[in-house]
């Protein structure tokens, strides 16, 4: 073979393997440049986040707890729950009972004393539950203290005289989830309760 062949045979491997450790030699680089026009990933947010209380009305009857009526035999609401718009908005965060002052007030769940004393000038009772709900009593006199263990059903205190609440003698019972008000007739059973009028309520204030 003539040596103009063979000198071209020996430099064409030469020259490929030259290019080859250029290449690698700016993968780095290249790698680099790429990694900073990309934008870090970021955690998916959803466009809307519903809250607890959407949560817990959107959610079906037995994966929430089942509670006691608080009075033993009265179960026709007198005022029903009206959500607020916001946190710090009017509404009306609970249920009303109408009752006589003296009536038994019973535990709507095994529990334990959170809270007993004034608010606003009426007497309040709290009971902390399982899986973040608590229930809220007013007006009620009781003898129970904060750390007071409760069973399900049990005597918690009686109706209170009218403290400003509402007209009449009425029972307001209130329930949260994680610190979010909820309507309480979604854990004590809606079809078993009855929606007095307004006015019939007013009449007997």
């Amino acid at each position: 073979m003539p040596a103009s062949h063979t000198s071209h045979a020996c430099s064409r491997p030469r020259h490929r393997q030259a290019r080859k450790i250029r290449l690698l030699a700016g993968m780095p680089l290249l790698i680099s440049l790429l990694m900073l026009g990309t934008p870090a990933p970021s955690r998916a947010i959803p466009l809307f986040e519903s809250s607890p209380a959407q949560r817990v009305a959107s959610a079906e009857p037995e994966q929430l707890p089942r509670w006691y009526w608080p009075l033993e035999e009265n179960r026709a609401v007198a005022r029903d729950y009206v959500a607020p718009a916001d946190r710090y908005s009017a509404g009306h965060r609970g249920i009303d009972f109408a009752a006589e002052p003296g009536t038994e007030i019973h535990a709507v769940a095994e529990g334990t004393v959170t809270f007993a004393g004034m608010v606003a000038g009426r007497p309040v009772l709290t009971l902390e539950h399982q899986n973040g709900w608590k229930s809220s009593y007013e007006p009620v006199h009781t003898d129970l203290q904060a750390g007071t263990p409760v069973l399900p059903g049990a005597v918690v205190g009686t109706l209170a005289e009218p403290a400003g609440h509402g007209p009449g003698s009425l029972l307001h019972l209130g329930a949260r989830r994680d610190g979010e008000y909820v309507s309480p007739l979604l854990l004590l059973g809606a079809p078993g309760a009855v929606l007095l009028p307004w006015e019939a309520v007013q009449a007997r204030g």
